[in-house]
């Protein structure tokens, strides 16, 4: 976008390079690493992981123990050191290092002609196809400094590498088995600091190991708090006793960025986010930092836009795979919190319902109480109070449902009683401003409240989170409720669970109805209409919910700035929602998110559905007067490029 560059995110292309390898031909094999990396470093990576002992082949056998092989490997090593020089890009190759009379199997780290570090396998098979034990050493307890190829660097395991002008950037490294063992050296490394652990191995394909691989590292991924990168050795290598596929892969904390599967061999691409990483460890207590003895080994390099290609959904609250599983999920979690209120409570539930989407999964969750409660779906009081604005639509699918699902209906108009109140405090009742409409919200919930009185029952309230984050609610209103059973749901899904009960649960008319729910424009309907249609249009008003549930998540979830999420907006949106409002709809967001709070302060008791929760019981928690002016100057940053 004109006039707005992302250069300082923390977003870190990355790659696990493919690449042929034959054992002992290590002219070839330099030839090829530094063709690649040269690819690489054009197409802007700026960390590119090479398989394990790649220089020389991984299947050398006894060869390893030829000075001619570990000579020319040296040299080797020297020439692809030179080639980094031209390019802003990390380069990790696998390499043979012969030092005080031991051979290591190790990672070069190498960056602008330099060797900025040197790690040794840590964990060395016994009894694999090839026999490691045989060949190399255990490396040192400390780090080293040593001479390597015509120039000083460090020699050990407890090594991170720093960017000292790209803070998030810092990353360590293990080889192969390290990763498989109980406590794998990446858990020291990323408690002191390391956010991308590059793991360069050479493991062979079996049938079913390359799910078993993805399942173990995904969930080391996910444990460290880091992101991972294993590039795997691949074509070219000894099939003597095995086959190795080039299975490689890029995690983000447990949620994989990219794969080469086995025999692919590609190169894997990708944008690690070390900011979220950052975030992510800063927000969970069971991640500790440690102060262990590492070494820093710092280099530099030139701040630029980073353009994305990892894939960013645009509706991070729908689960990738097995949805239906997900919605039936958060029906069990909202049922079951439901069922100890009532309990607790002696009471039965009674709910306003619209017709729109919140009343309707309220109505819904209020139904699966009933199940599990063992009453009757008659239990369920449920209220309808058509005012000034509800449509015939809205007003019909209300009573389709409540009376198909055998709740109790009771239709209590507040036409006249909303005049008469307008007219009281001195409204000329023609006008219809937010005292015309926020009278109607205050009207129907006095009708609940008191209603629940007289038949011993509980206001179950409607609302949503994405309302709450907005404070898209009248204070006083449909704010207030006795237990807010809808409040952890983003409006962005709703109308899936909806559709989940109605395929499930519900068959003719009241399926229908219930879908027909789903496609009715979101609308508070407080308006009067000529036409039979809502004079208002929620997201006309504010803008799409799924934008605002979309920066809703990365706020709440990992704390970022404006600038950040509308960057991961425009790759999500792309297509879907012009430039303009995306700008208008972050601006509306930030406006009143911060503002707004006051309304989540005092809101009802709910609970607690996802990860990301703007209630003060169970998600955020913040003072209502805290100052909006950060926000509103990266927002008027946005919006004025």
């Amino acid at each position: 976008m004109k006039g707005l560059v992302f250069i300082n995110n923390g977003f870190i292309k990355c790659a696990a390079a493919a690449v042929k390898t034959l054992p002992c031909d290590v002219s070839g094999n330099s030839k090829r690493i530094i063709e690649k990396y040269i690819g690489l470093a054009e197409k802007g990576v700026k960390l590119a992981a090479f398989p394990e002992l790649c220089i020389t082949g991984y299947s050398c056998g006894d060869f390893y123990r030829q000075s001619l092989l570990l000579k020319q490997a040296r040299q080797a090593a020297e020439e692809i050191c030179k080639a980094t020089s031209e390019y802003e890009c990390v380069l990790v190759a696998g390499c043979p290092v012969e030092l005080k009379g031991k051979l290591y199997n190790t990672a070069l780290v190498m960056y602008k002609g330099r060797i900025l570090g040197i790690v040794p396998k840590s964990h060395l098979p016994e009894y694999n196809e090839f026999d490691e034990i045989r060949y190399f050493a255990a490396p040192p307890t400390e780090v080293w400094e040593i001479n390597f190829a015509n120039q000083k660097t460090f020699f050990g395991t407890d090594i991170i590498f720093t960017c000292e002008n790209l803070p998030s950037f810092t990353f360590a490294v293990e080889i192969c088995e390290d990763a498989t063992v109980p406590v794998p050296p990446s858990v020291g490394h990323s408690r002191n600091g390391a956010n991308i652990i590059v793991n360069i191995a050479a493991s062979s394909e079996a049938a079913g190991k390359s799910e078993t691989r993805r399942k173990m590292l995904s969930a080391h991924s996910s444990r460290i708090y880091a992101g991972y990168i294993y590039a795997c050795t691949g074509e070219g290598e000894s099939s003597s006793v095995c086959t190795f596929s080039g299975n490689s892969f890029i995690f983000e904390n447990g949620v994989l960025l990219a794969e080469s599967k086995p025999f692919e061999y590609i190169d894997c691409i990708t944008e690690i986010d070390c900011e979220r990483i950052i975030s992510q460890r800063r927000s969970f207590n069971t991640y500790t930092n440690s102060f262990d003895d590492y070494m820093l080994s710092p280099f530099s390099m030139t701040v630029t836009e980073t353009a994305l290609t990892r894939p960013v959904s645009p509706y991070p609250f729908i689960p990738r795979k097995n949805a239906d599983e997900r919605w039936r999920e958060i029906l069990d979690i909202q049922s079951y919190a439901l069922k100890k209120r009532l309990e607790t409570a002696h009471a039965k539930p009674l709910l306003n319902v619209s017709g729109g989407l919140d009343s309707t999964l309220a109505l819904i969750v209020c139904l699966e109480t009933m199940k599990l409660m063992g009453k009757s779906p008659s239990d369920v009081i449920c209220i309808t109070s058509p005012g000034p604005g509800t449509t015939g639509r809205t007003k019909n699918n209300a009573k389709t449902i409540i009376t198909g699902l055998g709740a109790t209906y009771r239709e209590i108009s507040i036409k006249d009683s909303v005049i008469r109140h307008l007219k009281s405090i001195g409204h000329d009742t023609v006008s219809k401003d937010l005292t015309f409409e926020n009278a109607q919200a205050r009207e129907r919930t006095q009708i609940a409240m008191d209603i629940a009185n007289m038949e011993n029952a509980l206001m179950v309230g409607t609302g949503d989170m994405s309302e709450l984050a907005l404070g898209f609610t009248t204070y006083g209103g449909d704010h207030m409720t006795m237990y807010s059973v809808n409040a952890g749901v983003p409006k962005s899904i709703i109308k899936y669970i909806i559709r989940y009960y109605a395929d499930n649960y519900t068959s003719g008319k009241v399926k229908r109805a219930l879908y027909d729910i789903c496609e009715t424009p979101v609308s508070p309907e407080l308006l009067p209409s000529s036409d039979g249609k809502p004079a208002q249009k929620t997201e006309e008003i504010i803008g799409p919910y799924a934008i605002h549930d979309f920066i809703l998540f990365y706020i709440v979830k990992y704390g970022f700035s404006p600038l950040k999420i509308y960057r991961l907006a425009k790759t999500a949106f792309g297509g879907i929602y012009p430039e303009d409002v995306l700008k208008s709809t972050f601006i509306t967001f930030y406006k009143r998110f911060i503002p707004q709070q006051y309304k989540r302060s005092s809101g009802p008791d709910s609970p607690k559905i996802g990860s990301v929760s703007v209630t003060p019981q169970n998600g955020w928690k913040a003072p209502s007067d805290v100052s909006n002016r950060l926000w509103e100057a990266e927002v008027s940053e946005i919006s004025s490029n």
